[in-house]
């Protein structure tokens, strides 16, 4: 089952490549997620592990760095989703410290409303189609077979031009 790529909801802003991840990893295929430092990699994990907890799936993180284990529970903390979190390895854990997060993610109840989702998703694609509009509004022509877009490139090639000057006062 292939999932569009547009209908994948993440809480974290993602890119083109980033939205495939997700939507690979939602129709079931397996791939490895490699870059250098800066690319983002944490952020298409956290987004990752959202949209399965969204589906109801669970998920089991692991890495080879605590660092990167820290950024990516930042993140879904951030994100709301802090209670699905389950810090097994993390530095000073103990028995004692694990039992604790157990019970606060029992105890918590989520409060998820599909209806508000549902209603949130619909107010962001409303917002989006005046977008849908746009490049046929900047590359239509006119009476005179002028486009904006004609328009701003003749501007381009128009030199500055003389200059007055506006006294500070």
């Amino acid at each position: 089952m292939e999932v569009d790529e547009a209908s994948v909801p993440v809480p974290i802003p993602a890119d083109g490549s980033q939205l495939r991840a997700v939507a690979l990893a939602a129709s079931g295929r397996t791939f490895v997620i490699e870059g250098p430092p800066g690319t983002e990699k944490s952020q298409t994990i956290t987004n990752l592990i959202a949209h399965a907890l969204e589906r109801g799936r669970t998920v089991l993180f692991v890495a080879e760095k605590q660092t990167v284990l820290d950024m990516v529970k930042k993140r879904l903390t951030k994100a709301g989703l802090r209670n699905f979190t389950l810090d097994l390895h993390g530095k000073g854990q103990s028995p004692n410290a694990i039992r604790e997060q157990l019970k606060a993610a029992i105890d918590n109840k989520i409060d998820y409303k599909s209806h508000d989702w549902d209603a949130n998703v619909a107010e962001f694609r409303s917002k989006l189609v005046p977008l849908t509009d746009y490049p046929h509004k900047i590359h239509c022509r006119n009476g005179i077979d002028h486009s904006l877009w004609h328009a701003f490139e003749s501007d381009l090639e128009v030199d500055e031009g003389p200059m007055a000057p506006i006294p500070s006062w």
